[in-house]
């Protein structure tokens, strides 16, 4: 990744504790409002991003608004450095 985006989604497992306090942790930060964080157990949410259930219940998932996407650790650095 070369430039860092000025907004993205971060899909998370919305059951999990881990992921939730992570999720709120980030947000705290977040003072531009630049992260969207919703679960994925959110209706609409999976198709958004054009990912399968199965795929968000592996990893959490960065969606720039340009469709590109990161998973897993990459999701979790993308949303520190926006």
């Amino acid at each position: 990744m070369t430039k860092v985006p000025r907004q993205i989604t971060l899909v998370f497992d919305g059951d999990c504790g881990v992921c939730t306090r992570s999720v709120r942790w980030i947000k705290r930060f977040d003072r531009k409002r630049r992260i969207t964080a919703v679960p994925y157990q959110m209706p609409g949410v999976p198709t958004s991003a054009g990912l399968a259930v199965e795929e968000y219940e592996r990893a959490a998932w960065a969606v720039t608004p340009e469709g590109r996407r990161y998973r897993g650790a990459g999701a979790v650095n993308l949303a520190v450095a926006v």
